[in-house]
């Protein structure tokens, strides 16, 4: 089992004198994770909260370069001609046009 925080430093107050009421709450669910998980599943929910915080803003911040749209009637038309074997399905989905 994980080591649990002090009982006094989990009791302190939110605005308490040095005390940032983000991490009192951080330390909280630290000390409930660690009681009610078992290691190898505290282990993947660090793993995920370093994730969510290093990994998804880079993703978030990426530009897209392609634009998708839907094939217009003309376009599936010369499709299903030079394309036989194409699915009915591509005809309902986004597809990217242009990519840079």
């Amino acid at each position: 089992e994980g080591s649990a925080w002090p009982a006094s430093v989990l009791e302190e107050q939110p605005g308490a004198p040095g005390q940032d009421p983000a991490d009192l709450a951080l330390r909280r669910l630290h000390q409930l994770a660690s009681q009610s998980l078992t290691p190898k599943a505290f282990k993947m929910a660090n793993l995920v909260s370093d994730w969510l915080a290093t990994l998804l803003p880079h993703v978030l911040q990426k530009v897209s370069r392609v634009t998708f749209g839907l094939l217009s009637a003309e376009e599936y038309a010369k499709l299903q001609v030079t394309e036989p074997l194409m699915p009915r399905s591509r005809f309902k989905l986004a597809i990217p046009f242009v990519g840079k």
